[in-house]
């Protein structure tokens, strides 16, 4: 309590911490980063959670004061921060495009001028004048961005905020965004989805727990960065599935389980098109009928692909054995990523689990020069590679002439 008020004393009179030194438990949300940027430029925030990305956004608009060093900004600065920031919930539509056109530098003639802009570009029609309260984050979004590009600023600060709004008006707030730089606007983006970072943005900025880890053009920054996460997955076991749990009726038991390559040795990295085999064996106790089961399950928990046997008849119950079966997949449509398998016994109509292994197997899909991995390739194209060909025929044909 005396670190509080003792901080909120030094904050009251304009003065800087004493010290540098860190207090139990505390750390620096950013760290030594430096960088500049001209009249014009387009810069992209990228890395993990926690990296100090949102929190350099705000201490460029001076919501958190650096303890450290100096920031110098020249013009106006228009910030998309977070959902409803500067928004009265009582208030209405209409009363809060002047509350926050206010707040962002713009007198009332200003806003009046171009308050029909504003209501255009933000599209929430017969909302105008219903209080905010009742938006939807995406109304929100589109209010609040809306007001901050039409106050005309010489710098534009956007967070993940975004990624909120429907596709359509990620691509008009992308096209604005364009237009404002082509009048000189200089712009921060701050963004997890990589390729909407490389479609606006020149540079790059890469950060990771608070440190710049590098910066330059964005080919070269999203490169390194998507390696190092490459890398991770590679090496990092997904939460979504626990090895070693099982589940069923005890009557059959999975084991030896093994992912092979087509010559059948054991092992644990492939590359995307591959053929993959999953083989096991398994007991059987005083059961007549039953299913093979096989599933795969991607890094997010997801399940992406599985099949399931047809019923297989027990010719020699009551007696147990032991046998193995071997499931083969032939080009292995997966993006580059780390795989779970889970492998299953059921009973002959699929319905009850006689044993369940929630991971038998794991297995990597390796980046080649012609598949990388990225986590926008999951917004894209999801988790399945498929097996097509584009067919393109080039005409004469011209726009213009089917309009007339």
């Amino acid at each position: 309590m005396w670190y509080g008020f003792r901080d909120i004393l030094r904050d009251t009179a304009s003065l800087r911490p004493k010290t540098d030194r860190l207090r139990r438990k505390e750390f620096w949300a950013v760290d030594d980063v430096s960088f500049e940027l001209r009249k014009g430029d387009r810069l992209g925030l990228i890395g993990p959670n926690g990296a100090g990305k949102t929190t350099l956004l705000k201490m460029l608009n001076g919501i958190i004061i650096p303890d450290k060093g100096d920031l110098r900004i020249k013009g106006r600065v228009g910030a998309l921060i977070q959902i409803g920031a500067g928004f009265h919930p009582q208030l209405t539509g209409r009363e809060n495009i002047y509350i926050n056109g206010a707040i962002l530098g713009m007198g009332k003639r200003e806003i009046d001028k171009k308050f029909d802009a504003i209501v255009e570009f933000a599209d929430i029609g017969d909302f105008l004048d219903t209080p905010v309260k009742y938006y939807s984050s995406g109304m929100f979004v589109r209010l609040g961005f809306a007001v901050a590009i039409h106050c005309e600023p010489e710098v534009l600060l956007v967070d993940e905020v975004l990624a909120v709004g429907d596709l359509n008006f990620q691509s008009k707030c992308i096209e604005q965004i364009s237009r404002l730089c082509e009048k000189g606007t200089t712009v921060v983006l701050v963004s997890h989805d990589v390729s909407k970072i490389e479609r606006v943005c020149g540079k790059a900025i890469w950060l990771d727990n608070g440190h710049l880890m590098k910066v330059g053009s964005i080919k070269d920054v999203i490169h390194s960065y998507m390696q190092d996460q490459n890398q991770k997955l590679y090496n990092t076991e997904s939460s979504f599935v626990i090895e070693g749990v099982r589940k069923g009726s005890g009557r059959a038991r999975v084991e030896n389980f093994e992912v092979q390559n087509t010559k059948g040795e054991k092992v644990d990295s492939f590359l995307p098109r591959e053929s993959i085999s999953f083989s096991f064996e398994y007991s059987l106790k005083d059961v007549s009928a039953y299913r093979l089961w096989i599933c795969v399950v991607n890094q997010a928990g997801l399940k992406v692909a599985g099949d399931l046997s047809e019923t297989i008849k027990n010719n020699r119950y009551p007696n147990n054995f032991v046998d193995r079966a071997k499931y083969t997949l032939r080009d292995m449509p997966f993006f580059p990523g780390r795989y779970y398998v889970i492998a299953g016994i059921s009973d002959e109509k699929g319905l009850v689990w006689h044993d369940r292994v929630a991971k038998a197997g794991t297995f990597i899909v390796k980046s080649t020069s012609k598949i990388k991995y990225s986590p926008a390739m999951a917004n894209f194209y999801g988790s399945v590679l498929i097996n097509g060909s584009w067919d393109i025929t080039q005409t004469e044909f011209r726009l213009q002439d089917r309009i007339k």
